[in-house]
């Protein structure tokens, strides 16, 4: 071999075995007789491989693939179908075992379910989840006409959870109509709601005001479509987060609505000035659990003079009265018990004492008349003939007082009437 020859040969596949190395070749397709029984075993390892790799679906599968868990929820059944078949379109298991991938994704009611399935034999072939599915709509499938009530109150009422964003509330109200006119079409065969009226919803439960809404409606043109109000809504309201009404005008029955009662209200002077909105509400709830005796009864002789009583001394303790509830008001939370004087100091947080008060109405119940001598009214009112007072069913009278000036503020009670005069009724707050 020629030594230019023999450079040559240092080209792949160019170069001839020799006895020293022969693993070189004159080319790749040409192997040294000493390999022919090599070549012939990893061939027929490769086609084993490969035959094992042409089952369907079968290269790559892994037993942790399933689908998602169900619990047996017949509100969640319909979506868990939809990612199940899904998920079958793109999962490696082999179709032989579906079922049992689809079997051990059950949990709960729906596994008491389909636990039987187990000892089926169908559930091994291609196609066994179908025999899982069967079993399941049996139980657990969703029946829209069962749920139309709940459908109409999602989309008319549309409850909340907290607070929400603009875009939020609105996919979710979009959300609540489609799934309304999912019943509507294909369930009850009936036609879905009008676009109009799911903007009037739309705008009744996102909280606006009567002043808002006049500034939304202008906005659209006064149209109430449901796209037209959903691009207003974002263009003029999208920091909105506040989903009750500002304006009272969309309840009844509210707070605006109660008739104020006519009562006397006072706080002692060494107690700190009570907030009406804070407390009116826990007062009226707890009269009955803090009244001495219930069953107390009133002449009304007794009544009148703590009446009168009470008028000849509010004039000259009105004024020292709402002085001091003044500074309470001024100073709360920084006025220390002990103080006497009418400028706020600091100091500890107040505690409660004691209040005084009645409706009238109330005294009047508990009233017997000097007339008929029954309860309930007084002489004034009274339609009956007369009759002589029982003197030995007198009872004594316990700590009550009322007046009938009209507004809170205007009828404070002084103390030393309700000390002297022993019908003033004290609560502890």
């Amino acid at each position: 071999m020629g030594k230019g020859k023999k450079g040559k040969g240092k080209g792949k596949g160019e170069t001839k075995a020799t006895a020293d190395d022969p693993f070189q070749c004159e080319s790749e397709d040409s192997l040294p007789d000493a390999w022919a029984g090599w070549d012939a075993e990893a061939e027929r390892l490769y086609q084993e491989e490969q035959a094992k790799a042409e089952k369907p679906n079968d290269f790559g599968d892994r037993p942790s693939d399933r689908p998602d868990d169900f619990n047996g929820d017949i509100d969640e059944y319909s979506g868990w179908r939809r990612k199940t078949k899904l998920w079958a379109l793109d999962t490696r298991c082999p179709d032989y075992k579906m079922g049992v991938r689809v079997l051990r994704s059950l949990k709960g009611s729906a596994w008491s379910t389909c636990e039987h399935l187990v000892d089926d034999a169908a559930l091994l072939l291609p196609g066994g989840e179908q025999i899982v599915f069967a079993e399941l709509d049996r139980y657990h499938k969703y029946e829209p006409q069962s749920d139309v009530q709940k459908r109409f109150e999602d989309a008319i009422y549309m409850p909340k959870k907290g607070a929400m964003d603009c875009n939020k509330f609105i996919n979710d109200a979009i959300h609540r109509f489609t799934r309304l006119d999912e019943v509507l079409k294909g369930t009850l065969k009936s036609t879905p709601i009008p676009s109009q009226l799911k903007g009037f919803l739309l705008v009744k439960k996102f909280g606006l005001s009567s002043a808002e809404i006049a500034q939304l409606l202008a906005g659209t043109g006064l149209s109430w479509e449901l796209a037209t109000i959903v691009r207003g809504l974002k263009a003029q309201f999208s920091n909105h987060t506040s989903w009750e009404p500002r304006d009272g005008g969309h309840h009844r029955g509210g707070d605006h609505h109660k008739k104020k009662h006519r009562s006397a209200y006072h706080v002692d002077s060494d107690e700190a000035y009570v907030d009406e909105d804070e407390s009116d509400g826990d007062d009226e709830e707890e009269d009955s659990d803090n009244q001495a005796d219930e069953n107390v009864i009133l002449e009304e002789d007794d009544v009148q003079e703590a009446l009168a009583a009470f008028k000849s001394t509010i004039k000259s303790k009105y004024k020292v009265s709402r002085k001091k509830m003044s500074d309470a008001k001024t100073g709360r939370q920084f006025r220390s018990r002990e103080a006497t004087t009418t400028t706020p100091t600091a100091g500890g947080p107040v505690s409660g004492g004691k209040s005084y008060r009645v409706d009238v109405s109330e005294l009047r119940a508990r009233t017997r008349c000097q007339n008929c001598g029954q309860i309930g009214h007084w002489k004034k009112e009274c339609a009956n003939a007369y009759k002589a007072p029982d003197k030995t069913g007198k009872s004594e009278s316990k700590g009550w007082y009322v007046t009938e000036l009209g507004q809170e503020d205007d009828a404070p009670i002084c103390e030393e009437i309700a000390g002297a005069n022993g019908f003033f009724f004290a609560t502890d707050n």
